[in-house]
């Protein structure tokens, strides 16, 4: 992956990118139809967000729910 004589900021500098592409490759892609409520609270889901995420299903707040559960799940 690296060279060992390489400059330790170049290292890091790979190392930096490295993540960067993994997390960028985990980011859920959206499709398809928005829903108009959320699938777990039935809130309405703004418009501006079923515009920006396209195949949204929930609201803000559970959105924000299932991540942090998620978060916790991977410790």
């Amino acid at each position: 992956m690296t060279d060992c004589s390489a400059d330790p900021l170049d290292r890091a500098a790979a190392l930096s990118q490295a993540h960067l592409e993994v997390s960028l490759s985990r980011i859920k892609k959206f499709e398809g139809v928005s829903a108009h409520e959320c699938v777990e609270c039935g809130a309405e889901i703004p418009k501006k967000r079923r515009e920006l995420l396209q195949g949204v299903t929930d609201c803000v707040d559970c959105a924000a729910i299932k991540e942090t559960l998620s978060k916790n799940y991977m410790r």
